[in-house]
């Protein structure tokens, strides 16, 4: 598996983990045992990359991961396209 693969197939789990969270609370606050078994609980690190990613709004990230873990996020500020 590639590394943007990685990256990405890390990203979009986390996203679906947050919409089940969500959904969740819209529905009263009772998790269903469906919800319960895909939920995964995130570590201090995985929190603070989603934070980073819910401030950019927009724009190009590259993530490091090590072990299954974001290690370091770059956010890409200058790209030039001729």
């Amino acid at each position: 598996m590639s590394r943007k693969t990685a990256v990405t197939t890390f990203l979009l789990s986390q996203f679906f983990v947050l919409l089940h969270l969500v959904s969740d609370r819209m529905d009263g606050g009772l998790m269903s045992e469906e919800h319960k078994e895909s939920v995964i609980k995130l570590n201090e690190k995985e929190i603070q990359l989603i934070q980073m990613i819910r401030k950019i709004g927009y724009g190009e990230m590259h993530i490091h991961v090590s072990d299954g873990k974001p290690i370091r996020a770059e956010e890409i500020r200058k790209s030039v396209k001729f």
